[in-house]
């Protein structure tokens, strides 16, 4: 992942983003936090082939969140857990060494 920060922001484009229900948390961080992002505008779907390319920002959370994620075990995934671990704790880590 390519994570980016700066005393005026962090860049979270150019990193291939699969946008279906495990997304949901990070869509939802983006929203509360766009004016953070720097390049918003970059942060866009790299699966599937329906949104490739379309801006994560503009898809409707509805379409993103109302389902819950199963694994191929066939096991319930909590998407937010998912996020935090796999998303926000990098970020973060990452942001805090860079100051």
């Amino acid at each position: 992942a390519v994570v980016s920060t700066q005393s005026t922001g962090i860049q979270l484009g150019n990193n291939r983003y699969a946008c279906d229900t495990r997304i949901c948390s990070f869509r939802t961080w983006l929203n509360s936090n766009s004016k953070m992002v720097k390049d918003l505008n970059e942060v866009v779907c790299h699966s599937p082939g329906t949104l490739i390319g379309v801006k994560i920002i503009e898809i409707n959370p509805s379409y993103l969140c109302n389902n819950k994620t199963i694994d191929s075990i066939g096991f319930e995934v909590n998407t937010g857990t998912v996020f935090l671990i796999w998303i926000v704790v990098p970020i973060l880590i990452t942001f805090l060494t860079a100051i």
